[in-house]
This record gives structure tokens, C-alpha cells and sequence, in this order.
């Protein structure tokens, strides 16, 4: 028998063991939420909240998925793994910045020696222990990710609770992550995994989307063995069944060094929220076909535990994303502008479902590029899950893109002013210069 099957064996056992103690779920209710065991089987339901329901049943669909999955072959080899407990997601980024990490400012707009503003937040693992969530929030903190998960193998039990439910109870919104190993299991089997013990999510407006952080490898070779284009299935692999259990992308976090050694510069993956690491004045530049940011880690110590990170937006576009509403340059499947909403790229145009009815796109100036002349107030426009943009009044079309049967779908404007429709797995079907791409 061959090390990756005996290797792949051991971690199996691991991982169903792991399971079979019970995942972390989220236990949430009205006005709370908390990580907990998952309710013993033939326990009553008649008082969980249906944010709860809704996290019982993604562990229940990703615990079952889970013992497919990870049977399931993948590329690479698997490495030996000796140190879970000390990986974050900064684990080699000081390795390949080449800048030494930044201090923060005391102003709450953003850090020192920076030009960004936006809210201030952390990210921590079970290097950091237990923290006092109390004092991150006086200092200014809006939010935190955690580590909860590593490989198909690695749950921060001792920590990842307290830290989740801790800042949960501060008033920070909140969110866990997962490291990824890709050559250790599949993308589906790690997804699986991650929303079973804790990476669930719930539109509450307090929980952010799970974080998938594809990096340098602390283990061994920077990219995993994998080939750019094996690397590029295994995080579509990730997302595609995060996506199936909780119906929200992940959040990707990586910097744009590994992204370009080891996925090619994808651009496969601009529909979902970025993270970057960069130890610098700067987030620039962004990996292929992201024109904005979500947030950026830009050190790793100052105010704050663990490493510092800046949210590109307000209060309300922090709750805006952690309830999956329209995010900053893009409108995905399922998800609508109303009459007043907009959509806005980071250089400044901007998609306006105006009160007369007109889908509009403006440049930073205030030229119009481009309109749908639809007239008609009250109107509003929704993706569709089929992968057609339409403009409705009540439920009487008024105008859409022609490409509905594409599937899942998004809507994005991209740095060069062009809003295009795009299909979750690759390719424009629509743009506004161009008409319907066939």
C-alpha cells in the first residue's frame, strides 16, 4: 500500500472520529449566539430560533456529505503535519512580504502609514488563546475572524469557542476560517469538514461568511504540489460546496504573491468577497479580477491580538455583508437592487437602481455609460438564479440581459467600467458594451 493511500487512511480515521464527538455548531437566538455541541439526536426543536434550524441542519447535510468526500481522491501528496495548532493566516506571509508589519494608528479610520479608511477588526487563532474581547471593543475593533478548522483533521477545540462566542458577546461581528491543505483532501471534503465543526453561516447580520484561507504551505512546498490548474479546481471544489451548504461563497483570503505562483492569477473567482494579505501602505495590487477589496490584513501585531485588519466600508456595509446583502461591485444570483441601492466599483463607478425606474451605471464624474431607459418608477432589478439580469415592475419584466438558462450568475463592474454578467463557473454571457456574448 502506497504512502498517499496510508497517509490518506490516517487522516480519514481522524476526521470521522473528530465527527463523530459532535461538531460545533451555532446555537442562535433572538438576540444571541453561541458555539455549542450540536443537539443530541431526539432532543425537542420547539424553542430553536430559525437561524438555528437553518445551522443544525447545514452540519447535519455537511457531516453526512462529509464521509463521501473524503473518500474521494485528490492530487498531491500528503505531508506530515506538525504544527495545526500554530498556523493562522498570516503563516508565511512575513516570509514573502519583504516589509516589516505596520503599527496602528490611534484614529479609528485606519493604520499608520496608509491612505485607507474603513472600520478596524483581527483576526486570531489558537496561538492567540483566550481574549479579552472586552478590551478589543473598546479599542476600536468592529469585527474578528477566528480559526476553527485545518485540513479534514484539525478542529481548534481548546480555543475556537471561546473566541467565537467571546467577541460574539462583545459586539463585534464575527466569522470563522479555515486553513486550507489542499494536498491532503479535496476542496468538498474540507468545506465539509469546516462547516461541521463551526463554519456555518446565517443571515443575522452578526456572522460573517466562512473564510477560506489558500496560502503559502507551512508544511512544505509553497503551491502543495499542485499545478496551477489543479489548484484552481481544488478551491473551486471548496467554494462550490460551501456554496451548496450554506448558500454564501466563502470569503477567499490570500495574498497576491501565492495567488499568481499557484492558481496562475486566476480570475475565476471575482464574484466572491477577497481578503488580501499585504504588509504595506498599500493593498495593491489585487489578484486577477478582483477591482476592490473586503478586507485587508496590513500587520501582523499592533492594537489588537493577533494579526490587524481593515474593513473596506462602514458599519452598515459590515452588517450588509455579514447578511449576504448586494456587496461592494457585484449583484449575485438571488440577490435584487432596489429602488436607491447601488453598487459601486473601488475606482469610483457606480450601478444605480434609480426612483424613476432606470438601471443606471455612472462614472466617478457623473456621466452616465450606460442605461437601461426603463422609466418606469418603482422598478427594481434581480439576478435570477437562471442567470438572467432583470429589471421588473411588480412582476412585469421591463428589460434584461438575454441570458437567462445560464445557471448561477453574477453581475460585476469591473475596473474598466464594463458591467458584466458573469456564470459562476467562468465566462461573460452578458456585458454593457457588447450586448449578449454567445
Amino acid at each position: 500500500m502506497d504512502r498517499h493511500i496510508i497517509v490518506g487512511m490516517r487522516f480519514v480515521r481522524a476526521a470521522l472520529m473528530a465527527l463523530a464527538v459532535g461538531g460545533v455548531t451555532l446555537a442562535l437566538g433572538a438576540g444571541e449566539a453561541t458555539a455549542s455541541t450540536a443537539p443530541p439526536p431526539g432532543s425537542s426543536t420547539a424553542s430553536v430560533s430559525p437561524n438555528q434550524l437553518r445551522i443544525n441542519q447545514q452540519v447535519k447535510r455537511a457531516r453526512a456529505r462529509f464521509t463521501i468526500d473524503v473518500r474521494t481522491p485528490h492530487p498531491g501528496n500528503p505531508e506530515t503535519l506538525t504544527h495545526p495548532s500554530l498556523d493562522s493566516t498570516d503563516s508565511a506571509v512575513g516570509d514573502h512580504t519583504g516589509t516589516a508589519p505596520l503599527a496602528l494608528q490611534p484614529a479609528r479610520a485606519g493604520a499608520q502609514g496608509t491612505s485607507s479608511s474603513g472600520l478596524l477588526g483581527l483576526d486570531v487563532s489558537g496561538y492567540q488563546g483566550n481574549v479579552n474581547w472586552s478590551q478589543v471593543a473598546a479599542g476600536g475593533a468592529a469585527f474578528a475572524y477566528m480559526k476553527a478548522t485545518e485540513g479534514t483533521y484539525y478542529y481548534d477545540g481548546p480555543y475556537f469557542p471561546e473566541q467565537y462566542n467571546g467577541s460574539y458577546a462583545a459586539g463585534l461581528v464575527r466569522g470563522a476560517y479555515h486553513f486550507a491543505i489542499p494536498d491532503n483532501s479535496t476542496g468538498a471534503a474540507q468545506a465539509d469538514y469546516f462547516v461541521a465543526n463551526g463554519g456555518g453561516w446565517t443571515g443575522d447580520g452578526r456572522t460573517l461568511p466562512g473564510m477560506l484561507d489558500i496560502e503559502y504551505n507551512p508544511y512544505g512546498a509553497e503551491c502543495y504540489g499542485l499545478t496551477q490548474s489543479q489548484m484552481v479546481s481544488w478551491i473551486s471544489s471548496f467554494d462550490n460546496e460551501y456554496r451548496s451548504l450554506t448558500a454564501r461563497w466563502p470569503d477567499i483570503y490570500t495574498t497576491a504573491d501565492w495567488w499568481s505562483a499557484c492558481t496562475g492569477n486566476s480570475g475565476a473567482f471575482g464574484h466572491e468577497s477577497l481578503s488580501i494579505a499585504r504588509w504595506s501602505s498599500t493593498p495593491d495590487p489585487l489578484p486577477n479580477s478582483w477591482g476592490t477589496y473586503t478586507i485587508w490584513q496590513y500587520a501582523d501585531a499592533g492594537r489588537f491580538p493577533g494579526d490587524q485588519d481593515l474593513f473596506n466600508g462602514s458599519r452598515q456595509a459590515l452588517v450588509g455583508f455579514a447578511a449576504g446583502k448586494v456587496t461592494s461591485n457585484q449583484i449575485l444570483s438571488g440577490q435584487q437592487l432596489r429602488p436607491g441601492q447601488d453598487i459601486m466599483s473601488a475606482n469610483g463607478y457606480k450601478v444605480v437602481m434609480q426612483s424613476d425606474g432606470n438601471l443606471v451605471e455612472y462614472a466617478s464624474d457623473g456621466r452616465v455609460m450606460w442605461a437601461t431607459h426603463t422609466d418606469n418608477p418603482g422598478a427594481y432589478a434581480a439576478m435570477q438564479e437562471d442567470g438572467n439580469l432583470v429589471v421588473y415592475l411588480a412582476a412585469r419584466p421591463l428589460w434584461s440581459t438575454g441570458t437567462g438558462g445560464q445557471g448561477p450568475s453574477y453581475a460585476v463592474i469591473q475596473p474598466d467600467a464594463n458591467f458584466v454578467v458573469y456564470k459562476d463557473g467562468g465566462g461573460a454571457t452578458w456585458a454593457s458594451r457588447g450586448g449578449r456574448i454567445r
